[in-house]
């Protein structure tokens, strides 16, 4: 069965809608929305404050095991380390009072720093009104907790592996 209805002439530069609509905008404008939303793309991928070493990049087979006992280390990873993640403080919060209750005493500290970074974001420390600022505090406290569990994990290893040497 053949359509009744002439095409729609449509320009290379007029946009329709989901009805067909035109969607209005010159062609300048539309060059201009696009460079600047690649300029902000750009600026947002240069704000994220990357991984320290010795946490595990998104990609790597290590967090199969890890993400277990470091959950907030893999969420710094896989979500928070992504330029596009909206910033989504009040899931976060959430997340790190649901693990608090189950951490061992000497991590307690780190948590109530994150949660005190989390509660005054987009305030810093110092008390000035930066968002990125203080998104760089709440991802150093959360590194600095990933940090501190990764050296007593590797310390616990290490003790495992000089008691089974001795036991033998």
């Amino acid at each position: 069965m053949t359509s009744t209805r002439p095409p729609i002439a449509c320009s290379p530069l007029t946009l329709r809608g989901r009805r067909g609509r035109s969607v209005g905008g010159t062609a300048e404008f539309w060059l201009k929305a696009c460079l600047s939303l690649q300029a902000a793309v750009t600026c947002q991928n240069e704000r994220v404050k990357q991984l320290p070493p010795g946490i595990p990049p998104a990609n790597s087979a290590k967090w199969h095991s890890r993400r277990w006992w470091d959950g907030l280390g893999y969420i710094r990873a896989r979500s928070l380390t992504n330029p596009s993640w909206q910033r989504d403080v009040h899931w976060l919060i959430q997340v790190a009072v649901g693990q608090q209750p189950h951490m061992p005493a000497e991590e307690q500290a780190h948590y109530n720093a994150i949660l005190a970074t989390l509660r005054r974001y987009p305030r810093t420390a110092n008390g000035t009104l930066d968002a990125d600022a203080a998104w760089d505090e709440v991802l150093a406290t959360i590194d600095e907790l990933s940090l501190d569990r990764h050296a007593r994990h590797l310390a616990a290893v290490k003790a495992a592996i000089s008691d089974t040497t001795h036991n033998q």
